[in-house]
């Protein structure tokens, strides 16, 4: 990379930037585990409006993307090489959600729903 940095690069990051990511790593673990703490009647929405926002912070990335020095040809090789394979990695995983869609699941949240309140006796058999 570029300049000089520490041998911890952790120490010359601003540290809005580090605490950001661990931000970012710790709703990653909440999303993985949505399913086990949002209820199933609302998981769809949750996981619809999970993903506007992630794409919202792809577009802000791209934005910024589109206009670093540092990707472009005679930029930082290594920067360039994570920048663009992270930017994939984003874009694939949101393809997969979109061709998930495209299969038109059936959708079971009000029986899920309905199964919620039979265990909780909300609801007689």
């Amino acid at each position: 990379m570029k300049g000089k940095r520490a041998p911890n690069q952790f120490e010359t990051r601003p540290a809005a930037l580090v605490y950001l990511s661990h931000a970012l790593d710790d709703l990653s673990l909440l999303i993985f585990a949505a399913e086990d703490w949002v209820r199933s009647s609302t998981l769809l929405e949750f996981t619809d409006d999970v993903e506007k926002q992630v794409r919202t912070l792809k577009a802000l990335i791209d934005d910024y993307v589109e206009h670093s020095k540092d990707i472009r040809p005679g930029g930082d090789s290594d920067i360039e090489f994570v920048v663009t394979t992270s930017v994939a990695g984003v874009q694939k995983a949101l393809n997969s959600i979109a061709a998930l869609r495209n299969r038109a699941m059936p959708d079971f949240s009000a029986e899920a729903e309905e199964l919620r309140k039979l265990r909780s006796g909300e609801l007689k058999p």
